[in-house]
C-alpha cells in the first residue's frame, strides 16, 4: 500500500507541475488582485502546500540549473524583431532562440535572467525557458536582427494601394467630407 501512496502523490505532484506550477507568490499575488488574500484556504495551501519560487529553483538547480548554450548552437530567429523591440532586447541583454506557440527558449546574459524573465513573459504572453549566453554572443545575434530602419510603418510590404484603399484611407482615416455622386441625366 505504501508503493500505492507514493505513485498518487507522484501523480498528483505532476498533476501541479503540468497545471503551471504555481507558487506560493504567485497564489498570494492572484488571491490579493481578487480581494481575496485572507481566505482561510488560501492561507493554508501558501503556509503548508504550496512550494515557494525557491524551493522550485532548488529543484532545478538539482537537475544542473540554468544550462549554458555554446555558439555553434546559436542561430538567428528572424522572428525575434517582430515579438520584441530591438532596444528592450538590448536594455535586458536576451534575445528569443526558440520561439513556439506557448513557449520561448530565452538567450540571457547572467546576472539579467530575472529581471528579463519577468519583463519579457508578458509581452510574449508564453511560457520562458532561460538558457545563459555570453554578452558576446547577445550582441552577435542582435547585430544580426534587422534594425527599424528597414521598417515601414502603415504600409504593406511591396504593394501599392488599391483605388478603393485610397477612397477608404480619404474618407476614413483622413476624415474627407463625403460628397455627393452625381447623378445621371435623364432625357
Amino acid at each position: 500500500m505504501t508503493r500505492r501512496r507514493r505513485n498518487d502523490g507522484m501523480d498528483g505532484a505532476l498533476a501541479a507541475v503540468k497545471g503551471g506550477g504555481i507558487t506560493s507568490e504567485r497564489l498570494l499575488d492572484a488571491a490579493r488582485r481578487a480581494g481575496r488574500d485572507r481566505s482561510r484556504l488560501v492561507r493554508r495551501l501558501v503556509e503548508r502546500h504550496v512550494p515557494s519560487s525557491a524551493d522550485l529553483a532548488r529543484a532545478y538547480l538539482q537537475h544542473g540549473g540554468v544550462p549554458k548554450i555554446d555558439r555553434a548552437m546559436l542561430r538567428f530567429v528572424p522572428k525575434s524583431a517582430r515579438l520584441l523591440d530591438l532596444a528592450l532586447m538590448r536594455e535586458l541583454r536576451c534575445v528569443p532562440l526558440e520561439v513556439f506557440d506557448d513557449v520561448c527558449v530565452l538567450g540571457v546574459v547572467k546576472g539579467y535572467a530575472e529581471r528579463a524573465v519577468r519583463e519579457v513573459r508578458p509581452l510574449l504572453k508564453r511560457d520562458l525557458y532561460p538558457v545563459l549566453l555570453t554578452s558576446e554572443d547577445v550582441d552577435a545575434l542582435l547585430n544580426g536582427l534587422p534594425g527599424p530602419e528597414r521598417a515601414r510603418p502603415n504600409q504593406a510590404a511591396g504593394r501599392t494601394p488599391s483605388p478603393v484603399h485610397e477612397r477608404f484611407r480619404s474618407l476614413v482615416l483622413a476624415r474627407d467630407v463625403l460628397d455627393a455622386l452625381p447623378a445621371p441625366e435623364r432625357d
